[in-house]
């Protein structure tokens, strides 16, 4: 009987182990998607910024510099 229940505190703390690894993997992942839609957004500001002069000439600056919502409106 002893057995049986130190085995199951052993069962109890493992998946108590593995939960806290599983919660610090979706914290990590969650923290990537973080950084990846942070690197998405700077890259797409540049782009619009960098590419102000595309609603005259063609530019194309990681493919998202069509900038007919972004910059060229301030220079009319």
């Amino acid at each position: 009987m002893l057995l049986l229940l130190l085995l199951l505190r052993m069962l109890l703390v493992l998946l108590l182990l593995l939960l806290i690894l599983l919660l610090l993997l979706l914290l990590l992942l969650l923290l990537f998607l973080l950084l990846l839609a942070l690197l998405l957004l700077l890259m797409l500001l540049f782009c619009c910024c960098y590419c102000c002069y595309c609603c005259f000439y063609s530019c194309y600056f990681f493919e998202c510099c069509y900038c007919l919502y972004c910059c060229c409106y301030y220079f009319y």
